[in-house]
């Protein structure tokens, strides 16, 4: 079909779906053909909505660096409240603790999907980082993955959550960043996925970015 059918055809359409217009109505547009372009252009723009910016919503608002100093006082923290720690997800607190922050700071998260940035199929890793660097959003530190399940008390049945963080290697594993979760059960979990660049998620899976602070992450000490 050549451009100029479908022009053709596109123009037909419109003229034959006109609601009811009457003629001072008629005169005032064929008077004012720019207002009437720039009417027609904000009408007919609907379709970049799909690749506009996500209407992102804070869902919760963390503190870190809360007092404990050893992967022991977070495993003892989280045992107290019933969740369930993975070997995997006990190597990465081994490996990372020591990097958790040292005063209290206060951080605000952001859920979202591979769908809600723009991927109707699903992407990898690195390109879902990419895209929502471009919108704003920042990976998360890695005491966010404990924290959330010790802070947040809404997490849903069946629910599970990928720490958008940088990866880190596990021994005889991959790059892994933290998954939280919640059965259908209601049992929470705090365990690991793939963290490689090229590992692929589909649309359904949900993400934790955060939001940038101007001047760094605020302080709540």
């Amino acid at each position: 079909m050549s451009t100029g059918t479908l022009k053709d055809q596109f123009v037909t359409s419109i003229v034959q779906n006109l609601p009811p217009v009457n003629d001072e109505c008629m005169g005032f547009w064929i008077k004012n053909p720019t207002l009437l372009q720039k009417a027609l252009k904000k009408i007919l723009s609907i379709s970049k909505k799909k690749n506009s910016l996500p209407n992102f919503t804070t869902f919760c608002i963390l503190n870190l660096g809360t007092g404990f100093e050893s992967v022991e006082d977070f495993c003892t923290a989280m045992c107290e409240k019933g969740i369930c720690v993975s070997n995997c997800g006990k190597m990465m607190l081994k490996k990372l603790v020591p990097k958790f922050f040292k005063q209290s700071m206060e951080i605000e998260l952001i859920e979202v999907s591979d769908f809600e940035l723009g991927f109707e199929h699903g992407a990898v890793v690195g390109e879902v980082y990419a895209r929502a660097k471009r919108h704003g959003l920042a990976l998360c530190p890695p005491e966010v993955g404990p924290q959330l399940l010790l802070q947040y008390k809404n997490l849903r049945h069946d629910c599970s959550l990928l720490i958008a963080m940088k990866p880190v290697v596990v021994p005889n594993g991959p790059l892994s960043i933290f998954l939280v979760k919640r059965t259908e059960f209601g049992d929470l979990r705090l365990t690991s996925s793939s963290g490689d660049s090229k590992m692929f998620y589909d649309a359904s899976y949900r993400w934790v970015f955060c939001i940038p602070k101007p001047n760094g992450t605020k302080s709540v000490a």
